[in-house]
């Protein structure tokens, strides 16, 4: 199996604050994060590389870690506005492939380039900006503890958000034991998904007929088999385009796509731009940062 090489940047938990001023800029702390933005007044404009995005007073924004997502402006005619940043292993490291399927799964059952949108009731948006000024505190401080703190504080927020995206209607879906079942297949892609895997690869794993594992992997995930495989492929060519090791084709054949011309295709469709012009806008971040 090919060693993959370790992400350029290290990840981190970052809270910004954002008081009603005529106009503001906002620049996204890393190029593999993801944001919370809770809107504690309003209404606001959320200017995404992209889009723009209205927003009512209350409202809780969840930001994939695609360029085309990321925060470029806001304007906020009252109250304040809170914007998390977080890359994605601080919750995966560490915890089980079931388990940080749960916290990250609001993230990553997007299928598009739209932001998830959510209306909390207004004690949870104070719950969450209130664990959001506690990682601020904790950042003060350098060790073990305050870093163990940051990460406990995120995946409480992680956890309200779960709970607050998992009614009817939305991407978020079943109980947690359905992904046990799912688990020894999705620890298997998480050290192969570079290799060729089928459909009935995949249901031979867990004993389970072709058609019988289709309806329950889409169930318990929120997404088809082959999305699923491809997005987490995605997430890793996101994480080696960082670097400047490997070309775009070495990019590419290293998490499992073999054809230039299919991988820029699926890459798009993930990230909402190609693998060529995604390395660009990540070094754009990087150099202006």
């Amino acid at each position: 199996m090919r060693q993959m090489p370790e992400p350029a940047r290290e990840c981190t938990i970052q809270v910004s604050f954002l008081e009603a001023r005529a106009r503001d800029e906002f620049e996204m702390h890393s190029p593999h994060s993801h944001s919370i933005v809770c809107v504690n007044g309003g209404p606001a404009v959320l200017q995404l590389a992209g889009s723009q995005l209205n927003l009512e007073a209350g409202s809780l924004v969840l930001i994939g870690n695609q360029p085309c997502k990321r925060i470029q402006g806001w304007h906020l005619q009252s109250g304040q506005a809170a914007v998390l940043a977080f890359c994605r292993d601080m919750v995966v490291d560490g915890t089980s492939t079931t388990e940080s399927i749960e916290y990250l799964r609001a993230f990553e059952t997007q299928n598009d380039s739209t932001p998830h949108v959510v209306a909390p009731a207004p004690a949870v948006i104070e719950e969450i900006i209130d664990l959001m000024r506690r990682i601020t505190r904790e950042s003060a401080s350098r060790g073990a503890q305050s870093a163990l703190a940051m990460k406990t504080y995120l995946k409480m927020i992680l956890v309200l958000i779960g709970q607050q995206t998992s009614g009817a209607g939305s991407a978020v879906g079943p109980h947690p034991r359905e992904l046990t079942r799912l688990e020894p297949l999705l620890n298997y892609l998480a050290e192969h998904y570079m290799d060729t895997i089928q459909v009935d690869q995949a249901a031979q794993l867990l004993n389970m007929s072709n058609s019988h594992f289709m309806r329950y992997f889409r169930h318990a995930t929120g997404s088809a088999f082959v999305p699923y495989l491809n997005r987490l492929r995605i997430s890793k060519a996101q994480q080696l385009l960082g670097q400047n090791r490997l070309s775009i084709t070495e990019v590419g054949e290293s998490v499992g796509f073999c054809d230039h011309s299919y991988f820029s295709a699926v890459f798009r469709r993930f990230s909402g731009m190609g693998p060529r012009d995604y390395r660009k806008a990540l070094y754009k971040d990087l150099t202006s940062a």
